[in-house]
């Protein structure tokens, strides 16, 4: 059975610059910038009983999907659905600021 598995990943930016201005990638300075997810999709039962070779895919995935020599992306955790989230086009702030007036 197919599922989806979203994983959170800890974006990270290199903040190590060298005196010519171009990244220095061999002693990088590394600063947390917050969460990424990204949704994938799994058989269910391969999944259950093999997670740890999948974590290890998930790795490999974000690490293809870094943005550049200055971004990577390192896999925190993860979560299976039981199908794709709904995403609602609604604008919450909007109706809030409508209900004070």
């Amino acid at each position: 059975m197919t599922f989806f598995v979203r994983i959170k990943a800890q974006i990270r930016e290199n903040y190590a610059f060298l005196p010519n201005g171009n990244m220095d990638t061999e002693n990088p300075r590394w600063k947390l910038k917050g969460c990424e997810y990204f949704v994938v999709k799994v058989d269910l039962d391969d999944f259950m009983y093999d997670e740890d070779r999948y974590i290890e895919k998930f790795q490999e995935i974000l690490d293809d999907n870094s943005y550049s020599g200055c971004n990577e992306l390192d896999y925190l955790d993860h979560e299976t659905l039981g199908h794709m989230d709904r995403i609602l086009d609604i604008n919450v702030t909007s109706m809030l600021r409508e209900s004070v007036v």
